[in-house]
């Protein structure tokens, strides 16, 4: 295990699964991220224009490097259907030598993505 803050672990919530492989799909295709967990089945209990919400939400959780978080933010908002998408980063306390390593292989800053 390894203490790092390079490895930065991106929350968001999505209206859908199928709206979250999506942009799942292509975050990771264009190297912003390196795994996109998708959590279904999610509530989300919140303000809305004056009145509280009960929305069924897939959750997703992002590995990433920090720096790679401007650009994901970038995209993320592109793609995200809501008018107001969640954007919430936490830093990795500890996490193994293994897992940074493969992280910073998938994000790599020098990634070109394949051609359409």
């Amino acid at each position: 295990m390894q203490k790092t803050q390079e490895l930065c672990i991106a929350l968001s919530s999505f209206a859908s699964t199928d709206e979250a492989r999506t942009v799942g799909e292509v975050l990771v295709a264009e190297g912003l991220v390196a795994c996109f967990s998708i959590v279904s089945g999610v509530t989300s209990l919140y303000r809305w224009n004056n009145a509280l919400e009960h929305t069924p939400e897939a959750l997703c959780i992002m590995k990433t490097l920090e720096q790679r978080l401007e650009q994901l933010e970038r995209r993320l908002l592109e793609l995200h259907s809501y008018e107001l998408p969640e954007f919430v980063v936490l830093s990795a306390h500890s996490v193994s030598n293994a897992y940074v390593s493969w992280v910073k292989a998938q994000c790599d800053t020098n990634y070109i993505p394949p051609s359409s």
